[in-house]
């Protein structure tokens, strides 16, 4: 550490007597640890040597102004790392939010057409079974990338209607009578089920037509919400305030583990480290904060996969 400046005392010190002397440290244009003497001189015959360390964040250019410059380049590093690991998160889950919503409603209809189709397994509807065991490993497959579809929301807008279309049947054949039940199933299973809302409701339509008249018991309090399952009847979610309820719930999820991965990398990278500011402790801190962040995004993806 080299200085050239020179304070000179034209002051006589007694012996024991002190001085106070303000020396003006040099400022390294980059980080690091510098080490050096300072060398005092009495009466232009003794020399004495002091040793003097001196750390210091970087780059600061050698500008007292630019004391702040390694702060800055720290914050916007760590904002860089979180940038690049959201894009990154995004495009992994294929859309992220939307992604993950439909491998969950797969799932989860996937799980729900094999019990519609075990629910009517006693009753003579060949290929409404043919058509939910299809339904069942179609969801699956496309789960579990095995299949790939153009149009993701329109699968699973298909197989819900088949579901529910199932789900109505079981509660519309419960109603009969076994001797009548048995005809009345026969002629159902010829119905093509339904792919879009519209279809649905036709389809319930025939349903009805076709086991109403055998039984008086099947009126139209008989096939009433109350009796109907809460996949078919009932109050319908609001899809967008769901949508918005998950949307929260993911950016708190991001937030949290964007500020969890800046207090560590502060208090590890930064405030403990006070020559901190070379191009390795910069590549470092960007490495971690993306490394971090990454792992922590997946950790909660496949936590969300396994709900």
């Amino acid at each position: 550490m080299d200085s050239e400046n020179e304070i000179r005392l034209n002051q006589v010190l007694p012996p024991g007597g002190q001085r106070r002397v303000e020396i003006c440290e040099p400022l390294p244009r980059f980080a690091g640890t510098y080490a050096g003497a300072i060398e005092l001189t009495a009466n232009g015959q003794r020399t004495e040597r002091v040793s003097l360390a001196l750390s210091t964040r970087g780059p600061s250019f050698g500008q007292q102004g630019l004391l702040v410059l390694p702060l800055f380049l720290f914050v916007f590093t760590l904002v860089a790392a979180f940038a690049i690991s959201a894009r990154l998160e995004d495009w992994f889950t294929r859309g992220g939010l939307a992604y993950a919503e439909s491998m969950v409603a797969l799932a989860r209809i996937s799980s729900a057409l094999h019990e519609a189709r075990a629910d009517i397994a006693g009753l003579p509807l060949p290929r409404v079974k043919q058509t939910l065991q299809i339904d069942a490993t179609s969801a699956e497959a496309i789960r579990r990338n095995q299949r790939s579809v153009p149009d993701v929301s329109g699968e699973i807008l298909r197989l819900t209607c088949h579901l529910q279309a199932a789900q109505f049947l079981v509660v519309a054949l419960g109603a009969i009578a076994p001797p009548v039940r048995d005809a009345a199933a026969t002629k159902v299973d010829a119905l093509a089920l339904p792919a879009t809302a519209d279809e649905l409701k036709n389809y319930n339509q025939a349903v009805e037509a076709e086991v109403a008249p055998p039984s008086a018991a099947l009126s139209g309090a008989s096939l009433s919400g109350a009796q109907i399952p809460a996949a078919v009847a009932g109050p319908e979610p609001d899809p967008e305030e769901h949508r918005r309820a998950i949307l929260r719930m993911e950016r708190l999820q991001r937030g949290l583990l964007w500020l969890t991965a800046a207090t560590t990398a502060y208090s590890t990278f930064y405030l403990n480290n006070p020559a901190f500011g070379s191009a390795v402790d910069y590549l470092n801190l960007f490495a971690w904060a993306l490394g971090l962040t990454q792992a922590g995004a997946q950790i909660l993806s496949q936590a969300r996969m396994r709900q």
